[in-house]
């Protein structure tokens, strides 16, 4: 009897642990969703924010000449520590503090960036060409200083999202950066010898202005042309190529609810004698065992 009650608890508990037991509470995982995917920008979006950006680097050294002062130091009456002030600092500090912002946001929204950079540039270059005194050419150098880094940072973010060609483009950027830093001076002290130093200046904006119009160009035809970005499927979206999701398996039953039954036994066990009854007697002592047969007789 005690061996009967066991079997039964053993079976309920077996009965209670079953949606556990055999995968009851186990949920499919639903399809991961990626994040929408932004297309990548075209190589020729470069050409706008990279033009302004040799054209910054090259506003950064014509103010100076290496065979003595320059035309302008001399007309606005200039000392050197003013020239120093005015010329290189008001243009680097403004330059390096540009750079980051227009690194950071010009590989998502590079028309956007790159256009306002060139406008100061454009401004700062006016300026400069139309001064009378230090004070105008100190604001039109920190314009200037503002677009220019904006513009070479929305550069250097587009050259890094390139697919292919990425280490041609830095290295032609490189090598074209370098070239106007060099001759930045010698330019613009033949301009000013032989014409005036505002005519450099001048003809700076007039290249900034083309810039800017084939930047806003290119980038309404960026815009026109791009395609849509890929928006992230749900479960029973189809998959790309018209291939469908399965539908959904059985339903398992909810946590708390037993599983499937177990069928009823159709006889019950052995029946074990009742307590308080006894067993089968043992034969007493000296009596013999009725399972076992008779000893025959002794041998000789």
């Amino acid at each position: 009897m005690n061996a009967v009650s066991a079997h039964d608890n053993l079976a309920k508990k077996d009965l209670r642990a079953g949606p556990d037991r055999y995968g009851a509470h186990m949920y499919l995982t639903p399809p991961s969703q990626s994040a929408p995917q932004i297309a990548a920008k075209p190589p020729w979006l470069v050409v706008g924010p990279g033009l302004a950006a040799l054209v910054g680097l090259f506003m950064l050294t014509v103010v100076y000449r290496f065979d003595g002062r320059t035309a302008m130091q001399a007309n606005l009456h200039l000392s050197n520590q003013a020239m120093l002030l005015t010329g290189l600092v008001a243009y680097v500090v403004p330059l390096a503090l540009a750079f980051p912002a227009g690194m950071v946001l010009g590989g998502r929204m590079p028309t956007a960036m790159a256009v306002p950079a060139i406008v100061l540039m454009l401004l700062g270059t006016l300026a400069v060409a139309f001064t009378p005194n230090g004070l105008v050419l100190l604001v039109g150098r920190v314009l200037g200083g503002l677009g220019a880094g904006e513009a070479l940072g929305v550069t250097v973010a587009l050259i890094r999202g390139l697919r292919t060609g990425r280490g041609a483009a830095a290295g032609t950027l490189a090598g074209l950066g370098v070239l106007m830093l060099a001759i930045a001076p010698f330019v613009g002290g033949a301009l000013s010898d032989s014409l005036n130093f505002r005519v450099t200046y001048l003809i700076g904006a007039v290249v900034l202005f083309l810039v800017l119009i084939v930047t806003a160009v290119l980038g309404i035809v960026s815009v026109s042309s791009a395609k849509p970005a890929v928006p992230p499927m749900s479960p029973m979206q189809p998959m790309p190529y018209g291939a469908g999701y399965p539908p959904p398996g059985p339903q398992y039953p909810q946590p708390g609810q037993l599983g499937p039954q177990y069928p009823q036994q159709a006889q019950p066990g052995p029946v074990y004698p009742a307590p308080g009854q006894p067993g089968t007697p043992y034969p007493q002592q000296g009596q013999p065992d009725p399972s076992y047969p008779p000893p025959g007789p002794p041998s000789a």
